[in-house]
């Protein structure tokens, strides 16, 4: 009695003061009897102690659909790493939610765990790094330069991929630090399917299609960076170009990313396409067919070159230069093969016609005030002409008015032509 007193004593009692006056049991206990129940008691709290530690650590298997796992710093809080598919963890036995905590303290979601010896759906890996394959309908997976990034080029279907387990915004990242989107990889490789043959469309090439050939009137085609956007490079005509199958508009994409016209691409390397006709409410005609020559014809001046219609000058021909057009217009604008504009106001198909075609002389014929000049067609008054002057022409007109050869306007309303 005196050992399970002393006993008793020292559960209830751990501190560094003097140890208390021991109690008669008969005060604690209700009866002599209870010496047993405590001493049980006090046996089982010994095991629980003793054993509670290793019997809550257990080991898992990350099972996923073939993605790797989130790592969370807290029960549904930040990512701070990824678990391939596959991966053997160590679990503390701590859960807090549905989240199970790992040895190293971190968090991840107990739906992708098969806790004990249960065999995972997909190989474990064997480290953080995993293979899988590309797995699309038949076309080629974009690679990324960063999730949801710039496009630095492709893998075919099937394609063999090595990875480095971490993940972000539903990307992949790979070994050589490029990602690619994780809906299109699996984790056992797949039967690589060829896609049913598409129609030829005529002109250009359609969808799916995955070689053409530039076939232009001679010049390089312009390749942008993206539909309709920046020239940041250009293919010789007749050169072989593989392409995604992407279409946007009149464009096509390349495997490397890059677009370019589909007006000027063909299926067959021993036709040339014609570019499609234009569909305005009032359509201009072609210069000269759908592609020409003409000739630069001003007063004398070279004629400004724009990267666009009425857009930036970038340079300048040299009056009576030939030039090359594509066909397009916008306006008064007129495409060169070479991707930048003229004002077509200045051409003409024969070098020594006048623009226009009218004569080159005339006389101010007013009800004797003097003649008003313009700096456009209707525009600033920069000055007046006297009634009965004899003044030279270039043949252009807008509306009622023709140009000076000084490049002024005058109404023609007032001049009898010689």
């Amino acid at each position: 009695m005196e050992s399970l007193a002393y006993l008793h004593t020292a559960l209830l009692y751990e501190s560094t003061e003097p140890a208390p006056e021991l109690r008669d049991l008969s005060e604690l206990l209700p009866s002599p009897t209870s010496a047993a129940w405590l001493s049980a008691q006090i046996l089982a709290a010994a095991l629980v102690v003793g054993t509670a530690g290793s019997a809550m650590a257990a080991t898992g298997t990350v099972q996923t659909n073939g993605n790797p796992l989130n790592v969370r710093s807290t029960p549904g809080g930040p990512v701070v790493s990824s678990l391939p598919n596959g991966a053997r963890v160590e679990l503390t036995g701590r859960r807090s939610g549905n989240y199970l905590e790992l040895a190293n303290g971190t968090w991840v979601s107990a739906d992708w765990v098969a806790v004990g010896n249960t065999s995972p759906t997909q190989p474990p890996s064997g480290t953080d790094r995993a293979v899988g394959f590309v797995n699309t309908s038949g076309e080629p997976l974009n690679v990324r330069s960063a999730p949801g990034g710039a496009i630095v080029g492709t893998l075919p279907n099937g394609t063999r991929v090595e990875l480095t387990g971490r993940s972000s915004n539903g990307f992949l990242e790979r070994t050589n630090s490029t990602w690619v989107d994780g809906r299109y990889i699996t984790y056992s490789q797949p039967p690589v399917t060829t896609p049913p043959p598409s129609p030829t469309p005529s002109p250009g090439v359609g969808a799916g299609s995955s070689t053409a050939f530039v076939r232009t009137n001679g010049s390089p085609l312009n390749v942008r960076n993206a539909p309709g956007g920046a020239v940041v490079g250009s293919i010789a005509n007749g050169s072989r170009v593989d392409l995604t199958g992407r279409r946007s508009g009149e464009w096509a994409e390349r495997t490397n990313g890059t677009w370019i016209s589909s007006n000027w691409i063909t299926t067959n390397p021993g036709t040339t396409p014609q570019p499609p006709t234009p569909q305005p409410p009032t359509p201009q005609p072609p210069i000269g067919g759908d592609q020409g020559t003409k000739f630069v014809a001003t007063n004398g001046s070279p004629l400004n070159v724009r990267n666009a219609p009425g857009g930036t000058i970038i340079g300048a021909i040299a009056n009576g230069s030939r030039v090359e057009l594509t066909g397009r217009r916008s306006g008064e604008w007129v495409e060169r093969t070479n991707g930048t504009w003229v004002s077509n106001n200045w051409l003409v198909d024969n070098p020594s016609g006048n623009v226009g075609g009218d004569i080159s002389f005339g006389r101010v014929r007013t009800n004797g005030s003097s003649l008003n000049v313009r700096n456009s067609p209707g525009g600033q008054v920069v000055g007046t002409i006297p009634n009965g002057s004899r003044v030279a022409l270039t043949g252009r007109r807008s509306g009622g008015w023709v140009q000076l050869e000084r490049g002024e306007w005058v109404s023609g309303d007032w001049i009898v032509m010689e």
